[in-house]
């Protein structure tokens, strides 16, 4: 697609009039030199075709010892889903409905979707909604622990694609 020098004030590269194509595009970021510094790559997807759910690993302290999810009433896990094509390429524009379910001793705190839907009411949605749309191809949820140990499943479901559960637990 050629190559780009960083504006002098914003530090980014910007590509006009591109012409959408499929396969796979290479992002490769060099210093003044040529030397590369960085690269990144994305895929090209097909119809959305099952969810992914990830929880996310729990912060580093400074000292490199992760944080642990307690029963305290108050600790977060952050879960991840992405919808997926048959390949495993995440499906950029997916915008599908997703419905989450947990059981254990936890509690769905849910997130938030940042486009309003004609005849959606004041509530579909929200912060705490079971049910979400993913924005591009993902969505973040937050449990928050209950006060009694043990193991928390997440179960997250979308019409016509393949459901997606994932366990953790939450320490004394």
């Amino acid at each position: 697609m050629g190559t780009k020098s960083p504006d002098s004030n914003t530090k980014l590269c910007e590509w006009k009039d591109i012409k959408w194509e499929k396969g796979t595009l290479v992002a490769i970021g060099m210093d003044e030199k040529g030397k590369e510094r960085c690269r990144d790559s994305g895929k090209s997807s097909g119809k959305p075709y099952k969810l992914e759910l990830t929880i996310e690993p729990n912060l580093v302290k400074p000292n490199g010892t992760s944080f642990i999810t307690r029963a305290n009433g108050s600790d977060v896990t952050i879960a991840t889903v992405k919808v997926l094509d048959k390949n495993g390429n995440l499906c950029l524009n997916a915008d599908n409905p997703m419905n989450f379910k947990i059981s254990g001793n936890a509690q769905y705190r849910g997130s938030y979707n940042f486009y309003i839907q004609e005849g959606a009411g004041k509530n579909d949605f929200a912060p705490g909604s079971k049910t979400l749309k993913a924005e591009g191809g993902l969505m973040r949820v937050a449990i928050k622990s209950g006060f009694t140990h043990g193991k928390i499943a997440l179960e997250d479901s979308s019409n016509g694609l393949l459901s997606s559960t994932e366990e953790f637990y939450v320490k004394k």
